[in-house]
């Protein structure tokens, strides 16, 4: 399938400080900020994804995700590249930006089919990205027309992928909790001015 790409973060022991970080803030973010959307997830208020937008997990305190955004950074440009088409976005990549959020799958839970932005006839709204944090058997499944990926879910794989494509994810382990960081990368930081709460979340990246 087209314009998808893995990477693998390989210092397990920053991946390990940042997932125990991360799985421990489910409940601050549930109480810290509000509701947003469940953007087509099927989530209800309970669940930390409905928070996306509200916060960044790359603006909470923990050193070790100065290093995890490093790499995402790097993988964006190498995407950008040399697997994004080049008709995809044509107006020069300038202060790329990241709104990233905290991903839980619970047992009882099934994610729907969604997506995070429509395909434009002239280009891409931004490339968008999960990474596993913790997964015990998890499949990533992706769909574009006709096409489809599955896709097992390894601790510390990063996939990047284009934002028009449906994806979900199967828990196939009853009982697990399963956590991701998913993201989308903006290729201008300015195109999110128009929501201001939004825009004062994102992170710039060095791209």
């Amino acid at each position: 399938m087209n314009y998808i790409k893995t990477y693998t973060f390989t210092d397990n022991n920053i991946h390990n400080t940042i997932s125990t970080f991360l799985i421990n803030k489910e409940q601050y973010i549930l109480k810290t900020y509000p509701f947003v959307d469940d953007f087509g997830t099927n989530y209800d208020v309970t669940a930390v994804t409905t928070r996306t937008g509200a916060y960044n997990v790359f603006n909470m305190r923990c050193t070790e995700l100065e290093d995890l955004l490093a790499f995402i950074n790097s993988a964006f440009i190498d995407y950008t590249t040399n697997v994004m088409p080049s008709d995809a976005y044509n107006e020069g990549i300038t202060d790329p930006a990241i709104s990233a959020w905290l991903h839980v799958i619970k047992e009882t839970e099934a994610v729907n089919t969604h997506k995070h932005s429509v395909e434009y006839p002239t280009g891409w709204s931004f490339v968008s990205g999960v990474y596993c944090l913790s997964s015990t058997n998890t499949t990533t499944v992706f769909n574009s027309k006709t096409d489809s990926l599955s896709s097992n879910d390894v601790n510390g794989t990063l996939t990047l992928f284009p934002p028009h494509y449906n994806y979900y994810t199967i828990n196939n382990t009853p009982g697990s909790s399963n956590v991701f960081i998913s993201f989308d990368i903006f290729f201008k930081k300015s195109h999110a001015q128009g929501d201001k709460q939004f825009y004062t979340t994102l992170v710039s990246l060095s791209a």
